[in-house]
């Protein structure tokens, strides 16, 4: 009886939890990303931007996609299943933003709570630049050091695929790579 009683206050502590965590806003501003595997379309993925929270930080990120010094093209080369996947890498493992420069942290508040969130990635404090991660689920590693720019809203089987292609030692099987993005209307 004890045991029932415990697991029922974890799990509604596990959801309150969940629930307190919601950054999402119907003003917020979405982009999508097109995702080839080998060459071939695997399907596209639909991100919101959580501006409210980190408004520079998601700008740098519209204009990664849609400007001149764009990670369209660019390639998901890290990840390990159960935590992430990473990609935005411009020229062999420099993380500059979209003007060439490196941007502050704005929002180290923001919980990676669950599968889907995109986080900039970045190598010390104010360091932010066009890398950026996909949680696979919970990364509280990432608390308070990386800067959580927005979430995935549609195209959850594009993720599970991507997943789906990471071994433990940190390896993406085949060709990912980021074949078109663009504003979300």
């Amino acid at each position: 009886m004890m045991n029932k009683i415990v697991k029922s206050q974890k799990s509604l502590l596990f959801q309150a939890r969940m629930f307190s965590y919601n950054y999402r806003h119907a003003n917020h501003p979405k982009v999508w990303l097109e995702v080839n595997k080998d060459g071939a379309s695997a399907g596209k993925m639909v991100i919101e931007l959580y501006e409210s929270h980190s408004p520079a930080l998601t700008e740098n990120f519209v204009d990664l996609l849609t400007g001149q010094r764009s990670i369209v093209g660019t390639s998901f080369e890290k990840g390990l299943p159960g935590m992430g996947i990473q990609g935005g890498d411009l020229h062999e493992c420099e993380n500059w933003g979209a003007n060439n420069a490196r941007l502050s942290d704005e929002n180290l508040e923001l919980r990676h709570h669950k599968r889907g969130l995109v986080t900039m990635v970045n190598d010390g404090s104010h360091a932010n630049g066009s890398q950026f991660m996909i949680t696979f689920g919970e990364a509280n590693y990432l608390n308070g050091y990386n800067n959580i720019i927005g979430e995935v809203v549609e195209g959850h089987s594009v993720l599970d695929q991507l997943e789906a292609s990471c071994d433990r030692q940190g390896h993406v099987h085949g060709k990912w790579t980021i074949a078109g993005a663009g504003h979300h209307h």
